[in-house]
Protein backbone atom coordinates (compact mmCIF):
# COMPACT_ATOMS: atom_id res chain seq x y z
CA UNK A 1 0.00 0.00 0.00
CA UNK A 2 1.49 3.52 -0.85
CA UNK A 3 0.70 5.77 2.20
CA UNK A 4 0.45 9.36 1.47
CA UNK A 5 2.37 11.99 2.92
CA UNK A 6 3.80 9.52 5.80
CA UNK A 7 6.28 11.81 8.09
CA UNK A 8 8.14 8.33 8.69
CA UNK A 9 7.23 4.44 8.91
CA UNK A 10 9.01 1.91 11.30
CA UNK A 11 9.14 -1.61 11.12
CA UNK A 12 10.75 -4.32 13.64
CA UNK A 13 11.32 -7.64 12.04
CA UNK A 14 11.68 -10.93 13.71
CA UNK A 15 12.48 -14.58 12.86
CA UNK A 16 11.74 -13.34 9.50
CA UNK A 17 8.22 -12.46 9.98
CA UNK A 18 6.68 -9.02 10.49
CA UNK A 19 6.00 -7.93 14.31
CA UNK A 20 5.27 -4.39 14.15
CA UNK A 21 5.02 -1.74 11.97
CA UNK A 22 4.02 1.95 13.06
CA UNK A 23 2.74 5.01 10.66
CA UNK A 24 3.40 8.14 11.49
CA UNK A 25 0.78 10.53 9.52
CA UNK A 26 -0.56 14.13 9.29
CA UNK A 27 -3.43 14.79 11.29
CA UNK A 28 -5.12 15.97 7.91
CA UNK A 29 -4.15 12.74 6.05
CA UNK A 30 -7.96 11.61 6.27
CA UNK A 31 -7.55 9.29 3.30
CA UNK A 32 -4.40 7.18 4.59
CA UNK A 33 -5.97 7.47 8.00
CA UNK A 34 -9.10 5.32 6.62
CA UNK A 35 -6.99 2.94 4.63
CA UNK A 36 -4.87 2.27 7.88
CA UNK A 37 -7.64 1.37 10.04
CA UNK A 38 -9.38 -0.69 7.28
CA UNK A 39 -6.10 -2.88 7.20
CA UNK A 40 -6.63 -3.19 11.35
CA UNK A 41 -3.87 -0.46 12.74
CA UNK A 42 -4.36 1.11 15.69
CA UNK A 43 -4.02 4.53 17.19
CA UNK A 44 -1.51 4.70 19.56
CA UNK A 45 -0.61 8.44 19.98
CA UNK A 46 -1.84 11.95 18.81
CA UNK A 47 -0.79 15.32 19.30
CA UNK A 48 1.42 18.21 17.34
CA UNK A 49 -0.72 17.89 13.98
CA UNK A 50 0.11 13.97 13.40
CA UNK A 51 -1.43 10.66 14.35
CA UNK A 52 1.07 7.16 14.90
CA UNK A 53 -1.07 4.15 14.00
CA UNK A 54 0.44 0.74 14.56
CA UNK A 55 0.08 -2.82 13.47
CA UNK A 56 0.96 -6.32 14.55
CA UNK A 57 -0.16 -8.37 11.60
CA UNK A 58 1.99 -11.64 11.70
CA UNK A 59 2.53 -12.79 14.80
CA UNK A 60 0.78 -12.77 18.20
CA UNK A 61 2.77 -12.30 20.64
CA UNK A 62 1.42 -13.34 24.33
CA UNK A 63 2.80 -11.03 27.31
CA UNK A 64 2.10 -12.05 30.92
CA UNK A 65 1.38 -8.59 32.64
CA UNK A 66 1.45 -8.47 36.56
CA UNK A 67 -0.57 -5.88 38.85
CA UNK A 68 1.03 -6.66 42.07
CA UNK A 69 2.78 -3.55 42.13
CA UNK A 70 -0.21 -1.56 40.76
CA UNK A 71 -2.01 0.31 43.82
CA UNK A 72 -5.67 0.23 44.15
CA UNK A 73 -6.27 3.51 42.75
CA UNK A 74 -3.87 2.75 39.61
CA UNK A 75 -6.00 -0.65 39.14
CA UNK A 76 -9.64 0.82 39.42
CA UNK A 77 -8.52 3.73 36.43
CA UNK A 78 -7.02 0.02 34.57
CA UNK A 79 -10.35 -1.07 35.13
CA UNK A 80 -12.52 2.10 33.94
CA UNK A 81 -10.55 2.72 31.34
CA UNK A 82 -11.39 -0.81 29.59
CA UNK A 83 -14.97 0.20 30.45
CA UNK A 84 -14.80 3.36 28.69
CA UNK A 85 -13.26 1.71 25.85
CA UNK A 86 -15.87 -0.84 25.71
CA UNK A 87 -18.66 1.89 25.60
CA UNK A 88 -17.15 4.17 23.12
CA UNK A 89 -17.20 0.83 20.94
CA UNK A 90 -20.23 0.24 21.07
CA UNK A 91 -21.77 4.20 20.53
CA UNK A 92 -19.72 3.77 17.26
CA UNK A 93 -20.93 0.60 16.36
CA UNK A 94 -24.57 1.72 16.56
CA UNK A 95 -23.84 4.73 14.62
CA UNK A 96 -22.54 2.71 11.78
CA UNK A 97 -25.76 0.60 11.95
CA UNK A 98 -27.68 3.56 11.86
CA UNK A 99 -30.22 2.71 8.62
CA UNK A 100 -30.00 4.32 5.60
CA UNK A 101 -32.64 6.50 4.72
CA UNK A 102 -34.60 7.66 2.09
CA UNK A 103 -35.58 11.20 3.58
CA UNK A 104 -35.75 13.29 7.16
CA UNK A 105 -38.25 15.72 7.24
CA UNK A 106 -37.83 18.24 10.75
CA UNK A 107 -41.15 19.94 12.42
CA UNK A 108 -39.44 22.56 14.64
CA UNK A 109 -42.25 24.14 16.67
CA UNK A 110 -41.40 27.38 18.46
CA UNK A 111 -43.29 27.55 21.83
CA UNK A 112 -42.40 30.55 24.22
CA UNK A 113 -40.62 30.64 27.77
CA UNK A 114 -41.20 32.90 29.91
CA UNK A 115 -37.17 32.94 31.19
CA UNK A 116 -35.53 31.72 27.35
CA UNK A 117 -37.63 33.46 24.73
CA UNK A 118 -38.89 31.44 22.05
CA UNK A 119 -37.51 27.43 22.31
CA UNK A 120 -37.97 25.13 19.72
CA UNK A 121 -39.38 21.82 19.93
CA UNK A 122 -38.18 19.81 16.66
CA UNK A 123 -40.12 16.39 15.46
CA UNK A 124 -37.97 14.17 12.84
CA UNK A 125 -40.02 11.85 10.83
CA UNK A 126 -37.30 9.50 8.61
CA UNK A 127 -38.06 7.21 6.01
CA UNK A 128 -35.88 4.85 5.56
CA UNK A 129 -35.19 2.58 2.27
CA UNK A 130 -36.73 -0.45 3.55
CA UNK A 131 -40.01 1.42 3.94
CA UNK A 132 -39.90 2.07 7.66
CA UNK A 133 -41.18 4.96 9.48
CA UNK A 134 -38.63 6.06 12.68
CA UNK A 135 -39.57 9.74 14.56
CA UNK A 136 -36.68 11.31 17.01
CA UNK A 137 -37.02 14.48 19.07
CA UNK A 138 -34.57 17.52 19.91
CA UNK A 139 -35.08 20.63 21.90
CA UNK A 140 -33.03 23.29 22.77
CA UNK A 141 -33.36 26.42 25.16
CA UNK A 142 -31.09 29.52 26.34
CA UNK A 143 -29.95 32.65 24.31
CA UNK A 144 -27.20 34.01 22.49
CA UNK A 145 -26.85 31.34 19.59
CA UNK A 146 -28.97 29.65 16.85
CA UNK A 147 -31.25 27.09 18.04
CA UNK A 148 -33.32 26.27 15.47
CA UNK A 149 -30.03 24.62 13.73
CA UNK A 150 -29.40 23.14 17.29
CA UNK A 151 -32.17 20.91 17.33
CA UNK A 152 -31.46 19.95 13.15
CA UNK A 153 -27.95 18.88 14.33
CA UNK A 154 -29.56 16.72 17.23
CA UNK A 155 -31.26 14.78 14.40
CA UNK A 156 -28.97 14.70 11.66
CA UNK A 157 -27.21 13.08 14.33
CA UNK A 158 -29.73 10.72 15.43
CA UNK A 159 -30.70 9.51 12.05
CA UNK A 160 -27.53 10.62 9.47
CA UNK A 161 -24.56 10.14 11.78
CA UNK A 162 -23.37 7.19 9.72
CA UNK A 163 -23.24 9.00 6.64
CA UNK A 164 -19.80 10.42 8.34
CA UNK A 165 -18.15 6.58 8.38
CA UNK A 166 -19.16 6.23 4.85
CA UNK A 167 -16.11 6.29 2.50
CA UNK A 168 -17.56 7.67 -0.66
CA UNK A 169 -18.87 10.67 1.36
CA UNK A 170 -15.70 10.97 3.62
CA UNK A 171 -13.99 11.01 0.40
CA UNK A 172 -15.89 14.40 -0.63
CA UNK A 173 -14.81 16.00 2.56
CA UNK A 174 -11.21 15.83 2.25
CA UNK A 175 -11.90 18.09 -0.92
CA UNK A 176 -14.53 20.25 0.43
CA UNK A 177 -15.74 20.66 4.23
CA UNK A 178 -18.68 22.44 4.78
CA UNK A 179 -19.04 24.31 8.03
CA UNK A 180 -20.72 22.66 11.06
CA UNK A 181 -19.13 18.95 10.12
CA UNK A 182 -16.89 18.02 12.75
CA UNK A 183 -14.82 14.64 11.83
CA UNK A 184 -12.87 13.25 14.20
CA UNK A 185 -10.64 10.68 12.84
CA UNK A 186 -8.88 9.90 16.49
CA UNK A 187 -11.75 7.03 17.48
CA UNK A 188 -10.67 6.44 20.82
CA UNK A 189 -13.07 9.45 22.64
CA UNK A 190 -15.40 11.60 20.32
CA UNK A 191 -17.46 10.45 17.49
CA UNK A 192 -17.66 12.77 13.88
CA UNK A 193 -20.92 14.86 14.26
CA UNK A 194 -23.11 17.79 12.83
CA UNK A 195 -22.63 20.81 14.73
CA UNK A 196 -25.61 23.34 16.23
CA UNK A 197 -25.93 26.80 16.51
CA UNK A 198 -24.33 27.29 13.19
CA UNK A 199 -27.97 28.74 11.56
CA UNK A 200 -30.66 26.98 9.50
CA UNK A 201 -29.04 27.66 5.94
CA UNK A 202 -25.63 25.66 6.93
CA UNK A 203 -27.79 22.35 6.33
CA UNK A 204 -27.83 23.44 3.33
CA UNK A 205 -24.13 22.62 1.95
CA UNK A 206 -23.94 19.93 4.65
CA UNK A 207 -26.50 18.07 3.03
CA UNK A 208 -25.24 18.06 -0.79
CA UNK A 209 -21.90 17.15 0.98
CA UNK A 210 -23.32 14.03 2.63
CA UNK A 211 -24.90 13.09 -0.41
CA UNK A 212 -28.66 14.67 -0.31
CA UNK A 213 -30.91 17.79 -0.70
CA UNK A 214 -31.93 20.49 1.94
CA UNK A 215 -35.50 22.25 1.14
CA UNK A 216 -37.33 24.35 3.78
CA UNK A 217 -41.31 23.06 3.31
CA UNK A 218 -43.27 25.93 5.45
CA UNK A 219 -42.45 28.94 7.49
CA UNK A 220 -44.40 30.69 9.86
CA UNK A 221 -44.01 32.75 12.74
CA UNK A 222 -44.48 29.01 15.05
CA UNK A 223 -43.55 26.18 12.95
CA UNK A 224 -40.45 25.81 10.64
CA UNK A 225 -40.56 22.73 8.31
CA UNK A 226 -37.37 21.20 6.34
CA UNK A 227 -36.86 18.15 4.06
CA UNK A 228 -33.81 16.09 3.76
CA UNK A 229 -33.60 13.49 0.49
CA UNK A 230 -30.88 11.13 -0.20
CA UNK A 231 -30.00 11.63 -3.83
CA UNK A 232 -30.50 8.14 -5.60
Amino acid sequence: MQIMNPDWTCEERGEGKLLRDVRVIKHTDIASFLKLKAEGYKTIWTGEGKIALINKPQRKETHTMTIENDTKEQRAEKRKAIREAVKFQEKLEAVKAQPKLESLTITIEWKKSRMWGMNPHATGEARTTEGKRLVGTATASGCGYCKGSTVIADLFNQFLRHKLYDSAVLARLTIVKPYGISLIIDENKYLSGFDGGIGEDCYSAISKAIGGTWKRLANTESVDVYEYKEIR
